[in-house]
């Protein structure tokens, strides 16, 4: 009865997640000042529970952290600070932000800013990019090969997803978020 009802609770917890994800995504972008929430908070919370939905390849590092690394101008600002601390997987999220490639080494999940997009492809060939998964909100970013690039459709927060990128990586992304984004191939 244990394994069944296990079962039965991570199968329930999964599809909340789901419903949220797709609420988050789908709750109005804002552009100005009427709108009621910031772009970027909401963009926050959509990358939260996409991290639930993607598996990645192992990490032989020690500790419990799942490194979240931003490259170039932070578009968050505080924004990002609401997932410090918060837990995916039973790793504690860690945010680090730089300029430099380099200094984001040790991050699991990389999201490029848009400040890169001149150097995306460069970026994304690095072997210093070799089993993270990428994320943008750029325009084109999918097609260059970033695994989940967010969108904005109708002032509607969407995802993009390159799984093949994703696989090339040993980054598995569930079946569930497969169905929700929409599949962009390189």
């Amino acid at each position: 009865m244990g394994a069944g009802k296990s079962m039965v609770d991570f199968r329930r917890s999964l599809k909340i997640s789901l419903v949220i994800a797709f609420i988050l995504a789908s709750v109005p972008a804002v552009r100005g000042e009427d709108r009621r929430v910031p772009e970027y908070r909401l963009k926050a919370a959509v990358i939260y529970n996409i991290l639930k939905f993607v598996s990645l390849p192992p990490d032989k590092r020690p500790g419990n952290e799942l490194v979240l690394a931003v490259l170039g101008r932070d578009p968050f600002g505080e924004d990002l600070e609401v997932l410090r601390g918060k837990t995916v997987g039973g790793r504690t999220i860690k945010i680090v932000r730089s300029g430099n490639l380099k200094d984001l080494r040790d991050g699991h999940v990389l999201f490029i800013a848009p400040s890169e997009a001149w150097q995306i492809t460069d970026i994304l060939h690095s072997p210093l990019v070799r089993g993270k998964l990428t994320m943008g909100d750029t325009e084109g970013f999918a097609e260059k090969g970033v695994m989940i690039n967010l969108v904005v459709r109708e002032r509607k927060i969407r995802f993009q997803i390159n799984n093949k990128a994703a696989k090339r990586e040993g980054v598995n992304i569930s079946s569930q978020l497969l169905r929700l984004g929409e599949i962009v191939a390189r």
